[in-house]
């Protein structure tokens, strides 16, 4: 479950899986733009919220995927770190309660906003890593609130400063734009738009 930003990745995995002889996985997706995308906002959408609890009532649910997103309160706006630790606390203590077999849920940290490529780089390393960081605080208390279940945070987002840096030195085959100037160079550019969504490298690296 989660955004833009972590929807082309989301979407490979059933491809990863059969390349890896996993050929039995069924994967259910509810994906939401922005910061709607987010664990609490998610939960807080009537629609959505029905949308995902479909899918772990069914009760065969082996892994959970959720991604990150800054700052989304609920109404009582407990504030940041505490929200974001709420919305996934509520996602995996439903998930635990409706799946006994659920051993894994993994959140999944995507790059930053380019906001048209006017936030300098550092910024975005700095954003990023601590957004992170605080992911793994929040792994720490889930660790002890379900020990059955292992928790991962995977950090995807840091491979599209990686393609940055590369750019940057002219050594990426193929790429020319940090972000598309057209739609005749989709496949020759990190970044579609002003937000930064993903154009196909920085898609399949994720």
């Amino acid at each position: 479950m989660g955004h833009s930003f972590f929807a082309p990745a989301a979407r490979e995995i059933e491809a990863y899986a059969e390349l890896a002889g996993i050929t039995d996985l069924d994967v259910g997706f509810v994906m939401s733009g922005s910061a709607s995308g987010a664990p609490l906002s998610l939960w807080n959408n009537p629609e959505n919220r029905k949308k995902i609890e479909a899918l772990l009532d069914t009760g065969g649910v082996e892994m959970m995927g959720m991604t990150y997103f800054p700052h989304v309160l609920s109404k009582k706006g407990a504030g940041p770190e505490i929200e974001e630790l709420v919305g996934y606390d509520n996602w995996v203590k439903y998930a635990v309660e409706t799946n006994p077999k659920l051993k894994r849920v993994f959140i999944a940290f995507p790059w930053a906003n380019i906001d048209g490529g006017s936030i300098p780089k550092g910024e975005r390393i700095e954003s990023v890593e601590s957004g992170i960081t605080k992911v793994h605080s929040h792994i720490d208390v889930l660790r002890e609130r379900y020990p059955s279940v292992t928790f991962q945070c995977i950090p995807y987002g840091r491979g599209a400063f990686i393609l940055e840096d590369y750019l940057e030195r002219g050594e990426l085959k193929g790429i020319e734009h940090f972000q598309m100037p057209n739609r005749k160079v989709h496949k020759a550019s990190i970044y579609r738009d002003d937000t930064g969504h993903a154009c196909p490298i920085l898609a399949e690296l994720s």
